[in-house]
C-alpha cells in the first residue's frame, strides 16, 4: 500500500506544553483527508530530545505511506500510548505520560481509532 504524497497537502499545528517544553506537532492530510505525515519539534536546534523527536515523526510518515491503517493502530495501541518518560504532563482533564503518548493518541484521534 504505497501512497503517492499530493503536492498540497493540508494539516495543522498544535502547540503542545510538556515535561519538556513546547512540543509542535504537524498532522497533514492527503486530500482523501488521510493523515500521511507528522512532523514533530521540541526544544532547542541540535538537542538529543529535538532529534530524536524528528526522527520519530519521519517514521510515523513512512508508516501511514506504506503501512495498513489496522497494523498502525495497532502497533501504536501497544508500543506508544502510555509510554511514560518520566515527564508526564497534562492538558485539562487528560494526563500523558511523555511527548511520545501524546503524538500516539493524536494520531489515533486523526485516523478516527479514539476519540479526543
Amino acid at each position: 500500500m504505497v501512497k503517492k504524497r499530493p503536492d498540497v497537502l493540508e494539516g495543522k499545528t498544535e502547540k503542545i506544553l510538556t515535561g519538556c517544553g513546547n512540543l509542535y506537532l504537524t498532522i497533514n492530510k492527503d486530500n482523501e483527508g488521510i493523515p500521511c505525515e507528522v512532523r514533530l519539534q521540541i526544544g532547542k536546534s541540535g538537542s538529543c530530545a529535538r532529534s530524536l523527536l524528528e526522527v520519530i515523526g519521519i517514521q510515523q510518515s513512512i508508516m501511514l505511506q506504506y503501512i495498513e491503517k489496522d497494523i498502525i493502530v495497532k502497533d501504536f495501541k501497544k508500543h506508544l500510548r502510555g509510554v511514560n518518560c518520566g515527564q508526564e504532563f497534562r492538558m485539562g482533564d487528560k494526563r500523558y505520560g511523555s511527548c511520545i503518548d501524546k503524538v500516539a493518541q493524536r494520531v489515533l484521534v486523526e485516523l478516527k481509532e479514539e476519540e479526543e
